[in-house]
């Protein structure tokens, strides 16, 4: 789906391949590429990268937690999304 837009039923799922780390509290993706830091708003949207949730199911779920309107939420996860999945660590699946 790269260079794709991101379709908001869109399922996002972490790639086997990617390592993760904790590193003092951080959680850090291992990639071909380096090294990627996740901030905590990061690490859940990529804890919910699991394949069977929606990004508008992340998006209501981060928006939830973070007590934010979904609106403000929603450009950053796909951004996020769009990034992790041009390092290769996500696949974004079409919906059917």
């Amino acid at each position: 789906m790269s260079g794709d837009v991101i379709d908001a039923a869109s399922r996002p799922r972490r790639q086997d391949g990617t390592r993760v780390r904790r590193v003092g509290g951080r959680v850090v993706l291992i990639l071909d590429s380096g090294g990627l830091e996740l901030n905590e708003t990061a690490e859940s949207v990529w804890q919910l990268c699991s394949g069977s949730t929606s990004v508008v199911e992340i998006v209501t779920k981060i928006s939830e937690e973070y007590d934010a309107e979904e609106d403000e939420i929603r450009k950053d996860v796909v951004e996020l999304l769009e990034e992790l999945e041009s390092l290769g660590a996500l696949e974004i699946v079409a919906p059917a």
